[in-house]
């Protein structure tokens, strides 16, 4: 009788333990509970309302993105990855949500309900950046980012998550979800052309993207970039 590679690895391993071996339980046991399980996997955050129209919005508003387009690359990387992990079935463009708040009045400030309401979203997909930058003190190649998340529902005009203290006064109350992203680099030496920063400013963003996108799905270690490339608080 022919036996499935992972019974067969069972059946060595048992007739090792069997016999007394120690090697068994070290060195056997682990790769058998992977191959029976699967990898290990980072959990996510929140479940996006599935059936319901998003839209991503970058919020740049404190100008701290070296470039404008860095915005859309974190969008396009956030609303890819969705995607691809089947996460919601419509993301309308996130260049819609730009436009809007390119017409609001400096004294005037819109509402994220009133950016998702203006593009026809149900849910708003809140990401606003706190810090990037490629160095911390303009010699040592370090690049870093942190931005806040927060989920809102459009019709409701609430906070979907994460969810709001009502006990701590607003000015206490967490901007919302926080996420760090450090990478790590294959060498101090920062970017010194035009062209290259921009590469590693592209880059950062990607990984901001991909970090932001994984707290709404299911993601193994070994991928993720919340784990290997930055860290969520």
């Amino acid at each position: 009788m022919r036996l499935s590679r992972p019974l067969t690895l069972l059946c060595t391993c048992t007739l090792l333990v069997g016999m007394g071996g120690t090697l068994a339980s070290c060195n056997i046991v682990a790769p058998i509970g992977v191959l029976l399980h699967g990898p290990e996997k980072v959990p996510k955050q929140f479940e996006l309302p599935r059936e319901r129209s998003l839209v991503v919005f970058v919020d740049d508003r404190l100008s701290r993105l070296p470039r404008r387009p860095l915005r859309s690359t974190i969008a396009d990387q956030i609303t890819t990855k969705l995607l691809e992990n089947k996460v919601t079935t419509t993301i309308i463009n996130s260049r819609s949500a730009e436009a809007a708040v390119q017409r609001e009045k400096p004294t005037e400030p819109m509402s994220v309900t009133e950016i998702g309401r203006s593009v026809q979203a149900d849910v708003v997909l809140h990401v606003m950046v706190d810090a990037f930058a490629l160095s911390p003190d303009g010699v040592t190649y370090s690049p870093g980012s942190r931005v806040f998340i927060r989920v809102t529902d459009t019709a409701a005009d609430v906070r979907l998550w994460p969810t709001e203290d009502t006990n701590l006064p607003a000015s206490k109350r967490p901007k919302g979800y926080e996420v760090v992203v450090e990478p790590r680099t294959p060498s101090s030496k920062p970017p010194s052309t035009s062209s290259e920063i921009a590469q590693a400013e592209m880059d950062l963003a990607k990984i901001v993207g991909t970090a932001v996108a994984e707290l709404f799905y299911d993601e193994t270690v070994k991928d993720s970039s919340r784990i290997n490339r930055g860290n969520v608080k």
